[in-house]
């Protein structure tokens, strides 16, 4: 946590394109993408995709006012950090492909990746690597990890990577334990709400 910190908050702005939305444009934007995304699956559980988009357009109704009050000069250029892109050697984080692939996605708030990589720890290796990994983090950067976001962050990072997997496991059967640890988790977090 506290390598993947240091490195998010090292990506100098100037890699962040002049961006004219909001935050909350953005995201709202990404609530698009993501639907899209989870309904175009057809390998993906069609009741878990639907109870995590229903369960995550909840979330992010009751989540606008905070999403509203992100200031452009908050954002930071977003990683391309799923758990296929990182690798973690000698205490040091290193990423394979890190620029995201669509220039909408760019720009984030810091958290977001964070919790892109918490819930790929979570799912893969359980809840408690996944506290020591933002536990991690807060030793390096004073973040709101515990604010109303976090759930809607972790949530929507969940539901990228989870059908991310399925694709992977119909090319290589190698990535299908992961994939069934990704959808036994995203049960475990729908069920929470």
């Amino acid at each position: 946590g506290s390598s993947f910190a240091d490195t998010k908050a090292g990506i100098p702005k100037d890699f962040l394109l002049s961006e004219t939305k909001t935050w909350y444009e953005l995201m709202r934007a990404r609530m698009r993408d993501i639907e899209t995304w989870l309904l175009n699956d057809s390998d993906f559980p069609e009741s878990l995709g639907s109870r995590g988009l229903r369960v995550l357009k909840r979330e992010f109704l009751k989540s606008e006012d905070d999403l509203r009050s992100v200031s452009k000069e908050q954002l930071s250029v977003s990683i391309d950090c799923n758990s296929e892109n990182v690798l973690y050697v000698d205490g040091d984080i290193r990423f394979m492909d890190a620029y995201p692939p669509r220039r909408e996605w760019i720009a984030t708030p810091f958290e977001l990746d964070i919790f892109r990589v918490a819930a790929d720890i979570r799912a893969l290796d359980g809840i408690g690597s996944s506290d020591a990994f933002l536990e991690g983090v807060r030793t390096r950067h004073e973040l709101q990890l515990g604010s109303r976001l976090s759930g809607l962050y972790l949530l929507y990072a969940s539901l990228i990577s989870g059908p991310y997997l399925r694709i992977l496991c119909r090319k290589d059967k190698r990535f299908c334990e992961k994939q069934a640890r990704y959808l036994r988790a995203l049960e475990d977090l729908i069920g929470r709400y």
